[in-house]
């Protein structure tokens, strides 16, 4: 289980007392890898992008990897504004989709 590996960190997106979503950072093929997730009725607020900043304050460790399904335009602009770039692409299977779907690779320096 991901909350039972010391090696992962995770983190809770809270909004107003309410859990809004999760970031969490794990290793994936020796590269340390962010992933986020927000619950859609707090899409639009800041509320990941206030977050991610938060995140990256404290983990200040480089490279930093992230995947992101390639029609996920509000996640790819949170990453790009951070520093983040397309290194690569990918398929992969989507456990939030159900489905495999095209991602981005992106990476900050």
């Amino acid at each position: 289980l991901i909350l039972n590996d010391k090696s992962v960190v995770v983190r809770t997106i809270e909004h107003e007392g309410e859990v809004a979503g999760s970031i969490l950072l794990f290793e994936n093929e020796e590269v340390p890898e962010i992933s986020f997730w927000t619950a859609r009725r707090f899409w639009g607020k800041g509320i990941t992008t206030s977050a991610v900043d938060a995140f990256l304050a404290e983990y200040t460790a480089r490279p930093l990897r992230a995947r992101v399904p390639q029609d996920n335009i509000g996640s790819i602009k949170v990453l790009e504004r951070r520093g983040f770039k397309v290194i690569d692409e990918d398929s992969d299977f989507s456990n939030a989709r159900a489905a495999v779907v095209k991602e981005f690779i992106m990476e900050l320096v």
